[in-house]
Formats: structure tokens, C-alpha cells, sequence
């Protein structure tokens, strides 16, 4: 699924969950669900386990030349661009389910 409609489809929820504040008619924050703060793109799975996959997966790819600690640092997340952009994805630099995907880790 392409990233643009889900992001618009997440931001239209979430200004449609905005409330009036009753102090002087201010919005709100909306009010969002933990399962929409951070995506477990592998329920269960412990963020560094997943990171340390994946950077395992671009060592052996030879995208990423870095520790494989379990941590993002700037090498990984230049990778993590650099495989991006190969593949026709958003260079974000940051571990997503498409780029998870794509990588395949």
C-alpha cells in the first residue's frame, strides 16, 4: 500500500477526532490510539531485534558497511536511504514495513 494515501487517510482521522477545548474555544490535540503512535511492524518483536535484522540484512547486501548493534545510527539510516531510493521508495532513512519489505529481513 503506498504510504501518501495511508498518511492522509491517518491525518484526516485525526482532525476529524479534534475536539473544542472548552477554555476559550481552542482545539484540542486529538487523541490518538497507541496502536497509531508507533507501527509494530512485527508484533511482538523487540525495535532493536528488528533493527539488528535489517542491518544485518544490508551487511549482507553490502548496502551497510556498520556494527550491527540493534541500534539506528547515521550510517544505517544512509542505507536505509540508499535502498530506499533503488527501489522507488521515499528516501527517509527510517525502518518501515515497505522498506522492511524490500529488504527482505
Amino acid at each position: 500500500m503506498p504510504i501518501a494515501p495511508l498518511v492522509a487517510a491517518v491525518l484526516a482521522a485525526l482532525l476529524a477526532t479534534a475536539r473544542q477545548s472548552p477554555i476559550q474555544g481552542r482545539v484540542a490535540a486529538p487523541t490518538v490510539a497507541a496502536e497509531h503512535r508507533r507501527p509494530a511492524v512485527h508484533a511482538g518483536q523487540p525495535r532493536t531485534a528488528l533493527v539488528r535484522r535489517a542491518q544485518q540484512a544490508l551487511h549482507d547486501q553490502g548496502a551497510y558497511l556498520g556494527p550491527i548493534s540493534g541500534r539506528m545510527s547515521r550510517a544505517f539510516e544512509e542505507a536505509l536511504r540508499k535502498v530506499q531510493r533503488r527501489n522507488g521508495l521515499p528516501p527517509t532513512g527510517r525502518l518501515d514495513a515497505e522498506t522492511l519489505a524490500r529488504i527482505g529481513s
